[in-house]
């Protein structure tokens, strides 16, 4: 098992290249009582810089939750490679209205690729009623658990 962490804009380019391959993500949020909520969603990410975007409805509880606490974790994960990348950091929900029909024409490029068209319900919904959120990260994880690893060989 190897696990790397560190702070941006220093990134393992292995993570980044993993990252950058991807388009669905689960973050986690907490509400006011402190509770951790997940969501899965599709993001995508600023060519020159290390913030991500993703889109979610306007009246969805992810939105009133980082209304109220922006801090967010956000983690891809690839089974069958037995790999995930988490990212910790900030989150801004986007207010310029240019910005987030650009953001939602780019998120709903990268997920009308996707091979599994269950994925899709979300982009039926009309521009006015989704949001768009930017996380600018802190700190990485990445993690690549192996067969040759100490935690499966004393399993």
């Amino acid at each position: 098992m190897a696990i790397q962490t560190g702070y941006f804009p220093n990134i393992n380019s292995q993570a980044d290249d993993f990252f950058r391959s991807h388009f669905i993500a689960t973050i986690a949020s907490v509400d006011l009582a402190g509770i951790p909520n997940q969501a899965v969603i599709y993001y995508g990410f600023a060519p020159d810089t290390p913030d991500i975007y993703f889109l979610t409805r306007t009246d969805s509880r992810k939105i009133y939750q980082l209304k109220q606490n922006p801090h967010i974790s956000f983690l891809v994960t690839e089974i069958s490679q037995m790999q995930t990348y988490e990212i910790f950091g900030g989150s801004q929900i986007l207010s310029d209205r240019d910005q987030i029909d650009t953001w939602i024409k780019i998120l709903v490029s990268r997920v009308k690729h996707s091979p599994d068209p269950r994925w899709l319900p979300v982009l039926q919904l009309p521009h006015s009623g989704l949001s768009v959120v930017k996380i600018k990260p802190d700190q990485w994880i990445w993690s690549e658990f192996t067969a040759d690893s100490e935690l499966n060989d004393s399993v």
